[in-house]
């Protein structure tokens, strides 16, 4: 047994641990740091570095040097922090845990990505011989940290099943007040110190809608494209939907109102991917809601709390987050309309021939480099030796399978689909218990299709996000086997 002093020690390295990663994803995910340029990472400076994307930096007529602040040492008390607990615990039999990979369908498919990401990166400096390869240091860094960032997120919530709540539902409430903020003011709030852009709908280059000849600013909120919040608001709400069901009192209520906030700063994001996925999450969740009302109809008398209690929580969610979307439709719902029905104003018809045109371009790189791709983060600089004007492609199965050939696509396929094959293999036993990693994986799913994202290097936030939930399923299944 421990002796107190030492229990009481054990215990406050656990909290610090578990507290420097809370801290972590709220800064990560609910603020904008713009590779340390702006935002809380860079307040009270420590450290000054050169950019560590120069050719990025260039781009944005940004060339700053990156500023290290004091809240930057929040994931490196992480790093040292965690460790020590583990070791700790190797001292004390009673505290000893073993080490977890995660569940194999994820684990596996996700391990073979990362090693030909990494294999693709030395043969490109092995190629260069004495010359820098086409990423250069800084862009080469940049996919590294990208890497080992995914896994330790990952491996965190595997071993250490950390809450995540409360620090998700902070993140969903800050980006949802600065993005409905922003839509309603038609410019940015201010915020530089917490990351916001400068939002200014008459510049180009600021996403907008157009209708009648006005530019309509969309929602950013702390990010730096409406397409990114949207992208980290919809597989979060639905995360939160299934805490909120099991939730009473007042923590159901609150979380009820934080999913109500990002169904309205969704709305005005103007994110078709983002509506469509969210969408398809949601059938996902009220399927495994009817299939617990189904069971413990069958299994409980009438009138039992617990099915009672369900339905209420149902109503309650669509009552919540459907009134607050639907109201906010009611005000600026013919100009939201314009994504669907004028697309043929300039801003809408050059996204979708931009889109169309990078499609082709990544199936020509795919033809071109079919075993081993054009390399990880190569994606770019490949296809503007093809056309100046392109991007990265917005489809993750294409981006994946240009950059690391077609083995990647497929074991981007078996990570993908191996949630899906798990609720298919539990089927009545209990696929719904998966629904709190399922339903934010398929909006995920659903969004890489016409986003390039979320995969490893398309941003660190979008790797965080993509770790997250496949962390939560990891756990779910694992539970389950």
């Amino acid at each position: 047994m421990l002796k107190p002093k030492e229990s009481q020690a054990h215990i406050a390295l656990r909290w610090l641990t578990h507290a420097s990663f809370a801290a972590f994803l709220i800064l990560a995910l609910a603020t904008h740091s713009a590779h340390w340029r702006v935002g809380p990472f860079t307040w009270l400076p420590v450290l000054k570095l050169p950019a560590l994307l120069p050719a990025r930096a260039t781009r944005w007529g940004d060339e700053r040097p990156m500023v290290l602040g004091i809240l930057t040492l929040i994931p490196l008390l992480l790093a040292i922090s965690w460790p020590l607990l583990r070791l700790a615990e190797l001292r004390v039999p009673a505290e000893r845990r073993r080490w977890q990979w995660g569940w194999r369908h994820i684990s596996l498919p996700l391990a073979g990505l990362t090693l030909m990401g990494l294999i693709s990166i030395g043969w490109s400096w092995l190629a260069a011989g004495t010359l820098l390869p086409p990423l250069g240091v800084s862009d080469t860094a940049f996919q590294l940290l990208s890497l080992a960032l995914v896994w330790a997120t990952y491996l965190f919530l595997v071993n250490e099943t950390p809450s995540l709540t409360w620090p998700l539902a902070v993140v969903v409430a800050i980006q949802s007040l600065v993005g409905i903020a922003q839509f309603v003011h038609q410019a940015d709030l201010g915020l530089t110190f917490l990351g916001e852009l400068d939002l200014d709908p008459a510049i180009s280059g600021v996403s907008v809608l157009m209708t009648d000849g006005q530019r309509w600013l969309r929602a950013y909120g702390l990010t730096g494209h409406p397409n990114l919040l949207a992208a980290l608001l919809a597989p979060l709400m639905l995360y939160l939907m299934s805490q909120a069901k099991r939730a009473g009192g007042w923590e159901r209520w609150t979380l009820l109102g934080i999913v109500g906030l990002g169904a309205v700063a969704l709305v005005a994001t103007a994110s078709r991917a983002a509506w469509l996925a969210f969408a398809i999450g949601l059938a996902v969740w009220l399927a495994a809601l009817w299939t617990e009302r189904r069971q413990a109809g069958q299994s409980d008398p009438p009138g039992n709390g617990a099915l009672l209690k369900s339905r209420r929580s149902a109503i309650a969610a669509a009552a919540v987050v459907g009134g607050l979307a639907l109201l906010f439709l009611a005000v600026y719902g013919q100009l939201l309309m314009t994504r669907f029905f004028d697309l043929d104003t300039s801003i809408e018809a050059r996204s979708i021939l931009e889109r169309e045109r990078d499609w082709g371009i990544a199936l020509q790189l795919i033809r071109q480099h079919p075993l081993a791709g054009v390399g990880m983060g190569g994606y770019l600089p490949e296809a503007r030796a093809i056309d100046q004007a392109a991007r990265v492609v917005h489809n993750v199965p294409l981006l994946v399978t240009a950059e690391l050939g077609f083995v990647a696509g497929l074991l981007w396929i078996w990570l993908t689909a191996a949630p899906f094959g798990a609720a298919i293999g539990l089927g009545k036993r209990g696929w719904q218990r998966l629904t709190p990693g399922l339903a934010p994986w398929v909006a995920i799913v659903t969004m890489g299709l016409f986003h390039g994202l979320p995969w490893i290097n398309t941003g660190w936030r979008a790797a965080i996000l993509m770790a997250l939930i496949l962390g939560i399923l990891a756990n779910e299944i694992g539970d389950e086997n």
